[in-house]
């Protein structure tokens, strides 16, 4: 397929994998606290009389959304004490022990039992001493036991089952919040128990990712509160309902109907902090709509509600968001003053949490918005300091994986690489499976910028197998992506992909994963359409648009609806191709997605310059593509189009305009220090030497680029400039036997790359040679090579090309039923892919191969090929098949039908070559009509025409016909 020249396939762009830390931080929700630290459930002063303040505890809010984050990226779990508060606690707990060592004496259980509770409560949320909170409150499960009444077991299990799910022990927290909802269910007079039990078997559920029990859990207890006009208690629900649905389910809407229904409670209850809450929420959620306008007003407005409130902790957390959302709207300026000053108010409270948060948000910012990778890695490194002096290892690991993307903006791959092994060492380290496996996908994609296949495969292998062994489908379905673009792209083996594919696609049907669906049958489209299967290409696609149809994705519609005009343009349906361009461009239009009319423009051109063969009309596109580059400053993609427009005017034959858009685009990339794209360049301005016949030029270029391509160990780029040599050999300097020499480097590259499709092409060249050189046998067995590998790697393109050379092989050798069978095979397969294009050539070369010794049959090929020429609008495909035409019917001695199909010829023909050549033929014909006249008017005019154009051998030629008359 023609790709966009941004050098990345149709299709989401995949940066490698790695793990984000969580900018935005939760404050603590409005229900006030409790004299043990908890959030107390039901408090509010207007409804206490109704609804009676529940003994049951519940996890501060905070605490709850720390929990929620994975481990890896876990922030520190507790901000120390002060010496002072620390030495409160400490004679508190004294006093508290002194009482129990008394009532324990006189055997006073109830009594004990609130002891019990008491410092169990101080340690767990005071001095976070987890194993001594425990063995309290299983003191106080047993106490209870020989008590009268449920509620105390119930109060038991309640402390039991937060302080295990602080711990992560799930089973136990789970089996405890169980316990505890049990006993409401059958004992409990007070409603706010249930609804409180509820509520933090929920949230249990949640912390250990049982998801749809968390939602059922949280409606529930949702509905105990709106059945009993539990206003307060709503209002913590909706929250964490709201916060279930964007960081469990991912439903972003949802999530924002959950808080809305929270911001207007807190309103009506006087919440101001819970108002401050919502607005915070409802920005994040609107972020993930992508609305971020609105969502930049909600956090300005949360913003307010933290400066009134006057908490230092709190309003630096809003600077962050604020100046985030300024980030995402591409407003620099603003978010550099917002996180500024977020991090002067950090620095002057101390507060390494929050200035390590700010310094990734402004590295981030420098690296995605202001495209300044070195810049970013400064805060970065920043960030790293502050993890490590804080003994954050989460944080430390997501340091050095933004450092690797640095690195690896700069083209530092080696870098990149060590900073990702670094991680990977840190997470097998700590036994994180899940993040291992994300991590060797990081290390495969820095070896594959380094064009380390081998060692990319092998760690995107090890990423599945472990995947697969822990049953994590989302880490399954990273590798198999991973996996087949390595095949694709790098391998150039579609068929090999599609199992990959395959399975990525299945994986993310499982996981309701609709986007990745929508890029799963993007890439198996991508895979067929490689394989020349264009028909089972443009059902993928069809099934990827209806995709981004359903999601009201208008950036993935704009690429399937490019991708389905793609498929249908090598199905030679050029218009179905135009109308899906159109619809794209449109939309793209609409949608102000400059960058999708770039894509279109590029397209369109394709489609003109190579489907259609207009090149001159592909400079029209060419143009558009190149205005919108310079309207959006992309000074790359402008280098890419000028290299496009110089190969248009290289097909029509303008090189030396061609020269000049290369010197363009050469001078830009430099600039950029795109070496890749300067090695391209290069290898196309020898090119252009080479047909403009100074080999010298064409030498010196070829060589340039060589060069390069050897001091970056660019293999690929290697290849391409030992093909050019090859070509200069056999084309210009007519000497295939030297050319084979560089043929051979060229299939030695391609062989140590593993590149099969790179090493067909070399077996075809290395046939051409030897064609030319009349040594045909050997030039049947580099074709059955080429045919053979074509065959395996399942390119059907590449077979009809080797099915019409081993016929033209044949043909030299005298064969004609072997010469028939493969043009045969080449006709059948091109009637199986829907390839008119190849269809049609075959036409023309069985029509060549019959037509000295069966002119008629010649005849019945060439009017298939002209019938085709018609259907692709192929203009110089139809002239060439009225010449062909002319001459069949001269041999079947039919010259008035042959004049006639002559003079169609002429009336098409535009070059002059052409021109010269239908008014050679034109002569003949009226000449063995016996027309004497008629015919030397146009050998005359083609004499002209030679003359001009500086052809000796024509003028030779028509001088001789012109004396026969």
């Amino acid at each position: 397929m023609g790709n966009f020249p941004s050098s990345t396939k149709t299709g989401r762009r995949r940066e490698p994998r790695h793990m984000e830390v969580k900018i935005t931080v939760f404050t603590p929700a409005g229900a006030s606290a409790s004299p043990d630290g908890q959030q107390a459930t039901g408090s509010h002063e207007d409804t206490a009389a109704q609804h009676p303040a529940s003994e049951l505890a519940s996890l501060d809010i905070d605490e709850l959304v720390r929990l929620m984050e994975k481990p890896e990226r876990r922030t520190l779990q507790v901000e120390p004490n002060s010496a002072t508060d620390d030495r409160h606690v400490k004679i508190e707990l004294e006093t508290l022990k002194a009482e129990l060592n008394t009532s324990a004496s006189t055997g006073e259980k109830a009594k004990q039992f609130d002891l019990y509770c008491q410092i169990g409560d101080l340690y767990r949320t005071k001095l976070h001493d987890l194993q001594s909170a425990l063995q309290y409150y299983q003191n106080m499960l047993e106490c209870s036991k020989s008590l009268t009444g449920d509620k105390k077991e119930a109060k038991s299990h309640n402390r039991l089952g937060l302080t295990y799910d602080i711990l992560g022990m799930e089973e136990e927290a789970i089996r405890s919040h169980k316990g505890a909802l049990e006993i409401c269910k059958v004992t409990a007079n007070n409603e706010s128990d249930i609804c409180v039990a509820n509520k933090n078997l929920a949230s249990s559920l949640a912390l250990f990712d049982q998801v749809p029990g968390a939602k059922t859990n949280y409606e529930s207890a949702l509905a105990v509160a709106k059945e009993t006009g539990n206003k307060p208690e709503q209002l913590d629900i909706y929250l964490k309902l709201g916060d279930l649905h964007i960081d469990k389910l991912e439903e972003p809407q949802v999530s924002h109907k959950y808080h809305t229904e929270m911001l207007a409670l807190a309103m009506e209850l006087g919440k101001r902090h819970m108002e401050g809450e919502a607005y915070l929420r409802l920005g994040i959620a609107c972020s993930a709509l992508d609305d971020d306008e609105t969502a930049l007003d909600w956090h300005l407005k949360d913003l307010k509600v933290k400066q009134e409130e006057g908490g230092k902790k709190e309003e630096i957390t809003a600077h962050i968001n604020v100046g985030d959302a300024y980030m995402y709207l591409e407003k620099t300026d603003q978010a550099t003053s917002h996180l500024n000053t977020a991090l002067q108010m950090a620095e002057e409270t101390g507060d390494q949490q929050q200035q390590m948060q700010i310094h990734i948000c402004l590295g981030e910012m420098h690296r995605n918005q202001l495209d300044s990778p070195r810049t970013a890695i400064q805060y970065y490194e920043q960030y790293l300091a502050l993890a490590r002096q804080l003994g954050d290892r989460g944080a430390e690991g997501t340091a050095y994986n933004k450092l690797g993307l640095a690195h690896h903006g700069i083209g530092d791959h080696q870098a990149a690489l060590e900073w990702y092994q670094q991680v990977l060492k840190m997470r097998e380290e700590d036994g994180d499976k899940k993040a291992q496996i994300s991590q060797h996908i990081n290390v495969g994609y820095a070896y594959l910028s380094m064009e380390e296949t081998d060692q990319a495969t092998s760690h995107f292998d090890t990423a599945l197998h472990m995947a697969q062994q822990i049953e994590d489908p989302h880490g399954q379905m990273q590798a198999c992506f991973c996996l087949g673009d390595v095949h694709m792209e790098q391998l150039h083996s579609p068929r090999t992909a599609i199992p990959y594919h395959e399975l990525y696609l299945a994986l993310t049907i499982q996981l309701g994963e609709k986007s990745e669906e929508g890029l799963a049958y993007n890439r198996l489209g991508q895979a067929y359409y490689e394989m020349s299967e264009f028909g089972e290409a443009l059902g993928w696609y069809q099934k990827q648009l209806k995709m981004g149809q359903e999601n009201g994705d208008d950036a993935e519609q704009i690429n399937a609806q490019s991708n389905v005009g793609n498929a249908y343009m090598s199905l030679g349906k050029t218009d179905e191709a135009t109308s899906h361009f159109n619809t794209a461009l449109q939309m793209a239009q609409q949608t102000g997605d400059q960058h999708g009319q770039m894509r279109v423009s590029f397209y369109m051109g394709e489609m003109q310059r190579n489907q259609l063969h207009s090149p001159r009309t592909s400079i029209q596109y060419y143009e558009q593509h190149l205005a919108l580059a310079k309207q959006l400053g992309d000074r790359r993609q402008e280098g890419a189009v000028y290299n496009k427009l110089g190969l248009a005017h290289h097909d029509i034959g303008e090189h030396e305009a061609a020269m000049e858009l290369y010197k363009k685009a050469l001078k830009i990339q430099e600039e950029d220090g795109d070496k890749k794209s300067q090695i391209i360049l290069h290898t196309n301005m020898g090119d252009t030497y080479r047909l403009l016949g100074k080999v010298d030029q064409a030498t010196s270029q070829l060589n340039t680029a060589l060069q390069m391509a050897q001091q970056t160990g660019d293999l690929h780029e290697q290849l391409d400039v030992y093909f050019c040599l090859g070509e200069m050999q056999r084309e210009q300097l007519h000497s295939p036997s030297a050319s084979i020499q560089h043929y051979e480097q060229y299939l030695a590259l391609a062989r140590e790359l593993g590149d099969r499709r790179q090493e067909g092409l070399a077996y075809n060249k290395l046939g051409q040679a030897h064609y030319e050189m009349g040594e045909f046998q050997e030039a049947l067995d580099w074709f059955q090579k080429d045919l053979k590998m074509s065959q395996e790697i399942g390119d059907k393109e590449e077979q009809i090309k080797a099915h019409k050379n081993l016929a033209a092989s044949f043909q030299a050798l005298g064969n004609l039923d072997l010469t028939t069978s493969h043009y045969q095979s080449a006709i059948t397969i091109a009637m199986e892919t829907g390839n008119k294009q190849d269809l049609a050539d075959t036409y023309l070369k069985l029509g060549d191969s019959h037509r000295a010794h069966e002119p008629q049959l010649s005849h019945t090929y060439y009017t298939e090929m002209l019938a085709l020429a018609r259907d692709l609008k192929r203009k110089d495909a139809e002239r060439q098949a009225y010449n062909k035409l002319g001459l069949t019917c001269n041999e079947m001695k039919d010259h008035e039908a042959a004049l006639e199909w002559h003079q169609k010829n002429l009336t098409m023909s535009e070059e002059k070559e052409d021109k010269m050549t239908a008014h050679t033929n034109v002569g003949h014909s009226y000449q063995a009509l016996g027309k004497a006249d008629l015919a030397r008017s146009h050998y005359q005019s083609a004499m002209t025409i030679a003359m001009e154009t500086g052809n000796k051998q024509e003028q030779k030629y028509i001088a001789e016909w012109l004396a026969s008359l």
